[in-house]
């Protein structure tokens, strides 16, 4: 027995240097005659898809012109067999190389198997923020749950989300999925966990209170909601018509944010079906990234912040996150900040945070007036420690 746990041992070690195949690979470089061999599929919306052969690389296209809520979903995928020298159950990776039409941006990567229990969409999954359109950005992941065996054939997928109603794509190449031997990677700078559950306030070395919080109609465009609320009280409220914004003065933030961060909200009150769909009745999250920076709520309309830019000018297309509102009056509404946002909010990027109804809801959130501070929105997130 120990004769031949030593030969399975020296096996084991002579095809590692004997140069035999630990990972399975698709660098894109499709010529004209040769068929593509990845697919795409998408949902939740009125969009077409296609995968288009480019000069060492594939363009996944996806049009949403014709989307009406931005909801929507378009993945291009591949079966990947697994090379028999694979053992079973190893930690596996999954690399790729990527650009996109449009900046901030993200996407997600998953690699996943047919013995993975369950319909979790969102297992074996992680998301990657793509910041700019002329990077090729490497991202790489390792599934923490991957149940496989040898010789099984997994899939591997892209995935766009919730890019907006325009036209759009995703260039892809260099598709790796690997065992790492070394077990010395990690996975790349940009990855973001999916939602993850957000961390309380006293977990968070810095907290910076909100600086002006406005509101605009879309409707009424030229009008001002200064002074909005019930009775005394000043609120901030969003609905099919009127939109929430949030600016912080962090010109005194130095440094590296490390980890996800947390807004935290007072509720006032919320109107909401009583049982919520899955893409119906959220509060929409997204990035500010133009328009008239130096509003005051005092004067603050849609036609002074826009100044003639049209909506996407003005706000990301691709929102932050799409969160339940707590049902009943004075709530707290805990929302996860990812560190990709929290960076831009700190380098002057992004120019603050605005709010949108998904669905039918309508929420007050107690404002920045408001005499109680307590509920005013707070910013939470820490900096690495060589942050000063």
């Amino acid at each position: 027995m120990k004769k031949l746990i030593t030969y399975l041992l020296f096996t084991f070690l002579a095809n590692f240097s004997s140069g035999q195949q630990f990972e399975w690979t698709d660098a894109m470089d499709y010529q004209a005659a040769d068929p593509i061999t990845w697919n795409s599929l998408y949902g939740d919306g009125q969009v077409e898809t296609s995968i288009e052969r480019q000069n060492g690389f594939l363009r996944f296209h996806v049009n949403a012109e014709d989307d009406r809520y931005n909801v929507w979903w378009a993945i291009m995928q591949h079966p990947i067999t697994l090379p028999k020298e694979i053992p079973s159950g190893v930690p596996l990776w999954m690399e790729a190389e990527v650009r996109s039409s449009h900046p901030i941006r993200r996407i997600n990567m998953r690699l996943f198997s047919p013995n993975q229990k369950g319909v979790d969409h969102h297992s074996n999954l992680m998301e990657f923020d793509l910041e700019d359109t002329a990077t090729w950005y490497t991202i790489r992941f390792s599934p923490d749950n991957l149940d496989y065996q040898k010789g099984d054939q997994l899939t591997g997928h892209f995935a766009l989300m919730d890019w907006g109603v325009n036209a759009y794509y995703l260039d892809v190449r260099n598709v790796r999925v690997f065992y790492d031997k070394d077990e010395n990677l990690s996975p790349s700078a940009n990855a973001l966990p999916y939602h993850p559950e957000p961390k309380k306030p006293a977990s968070f070395g810095n907290s910076v209170v909100v600086d002006d919080a406005g509101m605009v109609d879309f409707k009424y465009t030229d009008k001002n909601l200064s002074g909005w609320g019930t009775g005394d009280i000043p609120l901030l409220s969003v609905s099919h018509e009127l939109s929430t914004l949030l600016k912080w003065d962090l010109s005194q933030v130095k440094g590296t944010v490390d980890g996800w961060g947390l807004l935290r909200l007072a509720v006032f009150s919320s109107q909401q079906v009583p049982v919520p769909e899955d893409e119906f009745c959220r509060l929409r999250v997204v990035e500010i990234i133009g328009g008239n920076t130096d509003w005051d709520a005092t004067t603050l309309t849609y036609e002074s912040l826009a100044q003639g830019r049209v909506k996407t000018e003005l706000f990301n297309e691709q929102m932050i996150i799409d969160m339940f509102v707590p049902k009943g009056n004075d709530q707290v509404m805990d929302i996860p900040l990812p560190p990709n946002v929290l960076q831009r909010l700190i380098s002057g990027r992004s120019k603050g945070l605005v709010f949108f109804s998904l669905g039918s809801l309508q929420v007050s959130f107690f404002a920045s007036g408001s005499g109680d501070k307590t509920k005013k929105p707070v910013l939470y997130f820490n900096l690495e420690p060589d942050s000063n």
